[in-house]
C-alpha cells in the first residue's frame, strides 16, 4: 500500500506498524547488548513490554534459538505481541502474561525443565524517559508509579 504522511516522524511511524523499523531508545538496547545472547540461546525476557528488547534478542539468537518474553500487564502484553507479529526475525517467539517474580518453568516432553541460557530482568523504571519525551507526564507523576 501506499503511504501520505504530513511530517517525517509519520513516516518512521508507518513504517513501524508494518514492521519495516524498529524504533528504540538507545539507553534500551543496552541491557539486550550486554546480554549477550549467541545464536541458538534460550532465552527469557521478564517484564518484556513493549517488546523492543525482545525482539533485540529475537535477532540475536537466530533460527535456532527461543525468545521467551513475559509480561503482568495484559494491555502491554498485546503490544508485545503486536511487535513479535510484525518482526521478520527468525527466531521461535513465545509471549507469556505472567508475574516475573513467579515466572512459569517450562517443562520438555522428556519430563525436564526448560533450561535458560540468558535471562533478561530489566524491570519497569521511575519513566524517566517518558517524563523526557511528555512532559504532561511529569505533573501527574507520583512516587508510587516508581
Amino acid at each position: 500500500g501506499a503511504f501520505f504522511v504530513d511530517a517525517p516522524s509519520e513516516l518512521l511511524a508507518a513504517f513501524q506498524e508494518v514492521g519495516a523499523l524498529a524504533r528504540q531508545e538507545l539507553v534500551s538496547c543496552v541491557p539486550p547488548a550486554l546480554l549477550a545472547a549467541k545464536p541458538g540461546d534460550v532465552v527469557a525476557d521478564l517484564c518484556a513490554a513493549p517488546g523492543m528488547k525482545a525482539l533485540q534478542l529475537l535477532d540475536a539468537v537466530g533460527g535456532d534459538g527461543l525468545v521467551v518474553a513475559s509480561e503482568v500487564d495484559r494491555k502491554r502484553l498485546a503490544v508485545l505481541v503486536r511487535r513479535g507479529r510484525r518482526s521478520t526475525a527468525k527466531g521461535a517467539f513465545l509471549a507469556l502474561c505472567a508475574d516475573a517474580r513467579r515466572f512459569p518453568g517450562m517443562r520438555r516432553r522428556t519430563g525436564w525443565k526448560q533450561k535458560y541460557d540468558r535471562v533478561l530482568c530489566d524491570v519497569p523504571c521511575s519513566g524517566d524517559g517518558t517524563g523526557r519525551k511528555k512532559r504532561s507526564v511529569i505533573r501527574t507523576w507520583d512516587v508510587r508509579h516508581g
